[in-house]
């Protein structure tokens, strides 16, 4: 049995967040998404939710998105979701600090649409055997 993937987006940017729609699309998966243009709009969805995928902008206007995805990484809930970066300014400290927590990061200036199709195609295999409705 298939189940759908729930994926929150963290991105202020409406033609970032149209280029992940996209990538979801191509991965030919089902996905629900939500999105959110700031972290205080990401931890109010994440309170109500949970998600298979959180994919996270680095520059947000209220703060630092590889900082929020470390602390996603550092909770036992988010064990089993795949928390993935995606920053158009991926500086070395940055990936240093994913690579530390065990995150994915992908540069929005690198082919991020086909990454991004394969993390959904990917996860969309081990959905059924880690995400809890």
């Amino acid at each position: 049995m298939t189940r759908q993937l729930r994926c929150l987006v963290i991105e202020d940017s409406q033609h970032d967040q149209l280029m992940i729609k996209r990538a979801i699309a191509s991965a030919g998966v089902d996905a629900a998404v939500d999105v959110a243009d700031t972290l205080d709009e990401a931890r109010h969805f994440l309170t109500a939710k949970r998600y298979s995928i959180i994919l996270c902008d680095n520059s947000l206007p209220d703060g630092n998105g590889a900082d929020f995805a470390q602390e996603l990484a550092d909770e036992p809930k988010y064990r089993n979701t795949s928390i993935v970066i995606v920053s158009g300014w991926p500086s070395p400290f940055m990936w240093a600090k994913a690579k530390a927590a065990g995150l994915r990061v992908i540069d929005k200036n690198d082919q991020p649409q086909a990454k991004l199709s394969q993390v959904f195609k990917r996860r969309s295999r081990t959905v059924g055997q880690t995400h809890a409705s």
